[in-house]
């Protein structure tokens, strides 16, 4: 059973979408006839989305580089977000996803799981193109029975805050999926590979693409006795990046050789960074990245 696991990161999900159309030529099929199984978070869950729903991978690497910069253009002054904090306009990012996506619904796709927060209530989403919808007071899962459109499941997912408002559909308000500890949701897409898998241990294969491998920004500052704005600085850092590390160490302890992880190394672009030469030197990236971890995607064409 293989499994794709994409990870959050805003407009570094260029690198993901390079690594996927790679895939997807070597492969020389459609990767909803590759995976089994996609699992995504904001950005993540845009690249999963799409190979769930039959998109070619190129049109993926098509939408960051057509659409990136309106997405994240007209921002908002600082004042006036002090009580209305999205940056941006989500209207356009709905017609980006629109001009990919279409009408699909959860139900049009093959298996997959996408993760988001429902914040008036303050329970975790998940938005699954399979199983039946159901709610506790701790989650909120959100089927192919449903109705949701992909458009709205991708919205949510990646409403990251501050830079959208909060994404309503029906009665829900969403919010980045992000934030709840699945900003890279290898595990959550483990124990769901497991759960849909007939067999009691089947054979798991994952390929786990990040967002980026960013320099630590704190390297060489003193770190024994900081001041508090580096104290403040380094603990959101952690807070952020801790789950995700943890999340990719799990999987990597529970696969073994069967968990291939892709992060290519990069600047720490902003997530809105939509700039010609960011996006580009994204790209670049992620080909040095599978120049480096040329036995990757092989793996995943058998």
């Amino acid at each position: 059973m293989k499994i794709l696991s994409c990870q959050g990161g805003g407009t570094r999900g260029m690198m993901q979408a390079v690594i996927v159309t790679e895939l997807e030529k070597l492969a020389g099929k459609p990767l909803n006839q590759v995976f089994d199984l996609a699992a995504g978070t904001s950005v993540g869950s845009i690249v999963s989305g799409c190979i769930a729903a039959g998109v070619p991978a190129a049109k993926i690497i098509e939408f960051f580089t057509k659409w990136a910069p309106t997405i994240f253009s007209g921002s908002r002054w600082f004042l006036p977000r002090v009580f209305s904090a999205a940056k941006y306009n989500p209207q356009n990012l709905r017609t980006a996803l629109y001009d990919v996506l279409g009408n699909r619904t959860l139900a049009d796709c093959k298996p997959a799981i996408f993760t988001a927060i429902e914040v008036t209530t303050g329970r975790l989403a998940y938005f699954q193109t399979y199983g039946a919808s159901s709610s506790t007071v701790d989650e909120l899962v959100l089927g192919p029975d449903s109705g949701m459109p992909l458009v709205d499941a991708m919205m949510a997912s990646s409403a990251a805050q501050s830079y959208f408002p909060g994404h309503p559909w029906k009665d829900y308000v969403f919010w980045d999926g992000g934030s709840s500890g699945f900003n890279c949701p290898d595990m959550l897409a483990l124990v769901e590979a497991r759960l849909l898998s007939s067999a009691g241990r089947p054979d798991l294969r994952m390929l786990s693409l990040g967002g980026g491998s960013t320099p630590w920004p704190y390297a060489g500052a003193n770190m024994e006795t900081p001041g508090l704005a580096k104290v403040a600085g380094a603990t959101l850092e952690i807070a952020y990046s801790g789950p995700e590390a943890a999340q990719v160490w799990m999987a990597r302890s529970f696969l073994g050789k069967g968990h291939y992880r892709l992060n290519p190394a990069c600047a720490a672009y902003s997530i809105d960074d939509a700039s010609e030469n960011t996006l580009a030197s994204l790209q670049s990236a992620a080909r040095a990245c599978l120049d480096d971890n040329p036995g990757t995607l092989p793996a995943f064409c058998g």
